[in-house]
């Protein structure tokens, strides 16, 4: 269940913009494109810097002719320009376009999630790609529960959740455990359900929902053995 995944976002591992190595996610990602306004590939850099990159007339990671760039429109406001841009007006999301686009506007590792999409237990092959042939379509990404848009959209809430709370991570259990029980639990209701407490375990520990997944489930089963002494 959804409710139980780990969500826990870390800025640490944020992918950072290629020329000022700023998150890109806080800085408005941007993409090149080339003189048909086609983008010229599935990179990504800051707002700022991508204007400077136009007059050099090449993308600064792989050298690709640049006109113009455009910015990556918000997933959360538009999210069908979001696809658009990300698959590169193509309708389908490869790995590549998918990891770099997730990775400019979530602190995610890249690296990380790539390795994700790879493993044969990973949510790639799970439930994003329902057709089983290595790409992601507009109907696969809008998938209601299990689809790709919803995966993003639960992490960005964690995140805005962090955010509105003032914070980049929630605080260690270890030195203030009523801190952490009071983040967790988010409608002050004195208690906290299951997946409250899981998620809680897994940003502890810190675990992404692109770990290892033989390593998440061990996780989830320890917490279960402990809810269960409760």
């Amino acid at each position: 269940r959804s409710s139980d995944e780990p969500r826990a976002l870390f800025p640490e591992r944020a992918a950072e913009c290629a020329v000022c190595f700023e998150p890109l996610y806080q800085n408005g990602p941007s993409f090149f494109l080339d003189d048909t306004q086609h983008r010229s590939c599935v990179h990504y850099v800051c707002q700022s810097c991508s204007d400077t990159c136009v007059p050099q007339k090449e993308c600064p990671i792989c050298r690709a002719a640049v006109s113009s760039t455009a910015p990556l429109p918000a997933l959360e406001h538009d999210p069908k320009g979001w696809f658009a841009a990300a698959s590169c007006g193509k309708g389908r999301l490869d790995p590549a376009e998918l990891c770099h686009a997730v990775a400019a506007c979530l602190p995610i590792s890249e690296e990380r999630l790539l390795e994700a999409i790879e493993a044969d237990d990973g949510p790639w092959k799970r439930s994003w790609d329902r057709d089983h042939d290595g790409l992601i379509s507009e109907e696969d990404f809008f998938a209601p529960n299990n689809g790709l848009f919803a995966w993003i959209l639960e992490h960005m809430q964690e995140l805005h959740r962090l955010e509105q709370r003032g914070r980049s991570s929630a605080p260690d259990i270890r030195a203030n455990p009523a801190a952490w029980f009071d983040f967790w639990d988010g409608e002050s209701a004195g208690s906290l359900a299951f997946g409250q407490m899981l998620r809680g375990i897994f940003a502890a520990r810190g675990l992404s929902s692109v770990e290892d997944r033989t390593r998440l489930l061990a996780t989830r089963a320890e917490a279960v053995r402990l809810w269960r002494r409760c």
